[in-house]
């Protein structure tokens, strides 16, 4: 299910345009959220971190965060899981992995990620 939302053409859609909201909000914060956090959004906070720059590490982690933050009830049965952020890993490698997906399969430019990172990292 987790390389689908991605590799679709409803996921890529879906992310393109998610990624470019995120990228044309120059004036302050984005938001954005769903019911846990771990499918949609939470692969959408993957990319965004990837954007910034964040390590593979730190950004599994977050992603795992979910299962210590949602309430247990929403996690009991299909909690974030260590398989599923791999088996997008590995359904976007031949994509370049997550840096590009955004650069090749969701036409995100190297300039604007280097201008979205001067923008929301400190020097």
């Amino acid at each position: 299910l987790y390389p689908h939302m991605l590799i679709d053409e409803t996921g890529i859609e879906g992310y393109r345009s998610f990624v470019r909201a995120v990228l044309d909000a120059k004036d302050g914060s984005a938001l954005w959220h769903c019911y846990v956090g771990r499918d949609r959004c939470g692969m959408g906070s993957v990319l965004v971190e990837t954007m910034l720059g964040v390590s593979r590490d730190d950004i599994l982690n977050d992603y795992l965060a979910t299962n210590l933050y949602a309430p247990i009830e929403l996690t009991l049965d299909s909690p974030a899981s260590r398989c599923y952020f791999e088996a997008v890993e590995q359904a976007l490698e031949p994509r370049g992995g997550f840096m590009g997906y955004l650069t090749g399969t969701l036409d995100i430019t190297e300039a604007e990620i280097a201008a979205f990172r001067e923008r929301h990292l400190e020097p």
